[in-house]
């Protein structure tokens, strides 16, 4: 799942063998997940995608913890009861949330663990 959603198709082998090595739970998949989709943008695309960096090396820099340029930082819970963002979202575990292509990006896009009509239609 995460090779299929990153914007360079280079390397395969090399990042099944990161992915396999980093052997992330269903938690850091989702933070996995929700730092691409919230890098996508800012990844730069000149070039055919010659300085985006491979997948193994996104993996193995540890490059979801990078900061999105003009982005303001978060602190790990969203709401003031401490709740994490796939909670506000209303899933159980990081896991059903990714399942349901819920991230950190995009879970305000949900309620009770469905992504609400007014926000598809968007």
């Amino acid at each position: 799942m995460f090779y299929a959603a990153y914007p360079r198709k280079a390397g395969k082998s090399k990042a099944l063998q990161a992915w396999l090595k980093l052997a992330p739970d269903a938690a850091l998949q989702a933070t996995l997940l929700g730092a691409l989709a919230a890098q996508r943008p800012h990844l730069d695309t000149r070039e055919n995608g010659k300085f985006i960096p491979h997948a193994s090396s996104w993996l193995n820099q540890a490059r979801w913890e990078d900061e999105i340029p003009g982005a303001k930082a978060r602190a790990a819970p969203v709401t003031d009861d401490g709740r994490q963002w796939w909670q506000v979202a209303g899933f159980d575990h990081p896991g059903e949330a990714a399942n349901a292509r819920c991230h950190i990006g995009n879970f305000r896009e949900f309620c009770d663990g469905k992504r609400t009509p007014e926000e598809v239609a968007a």
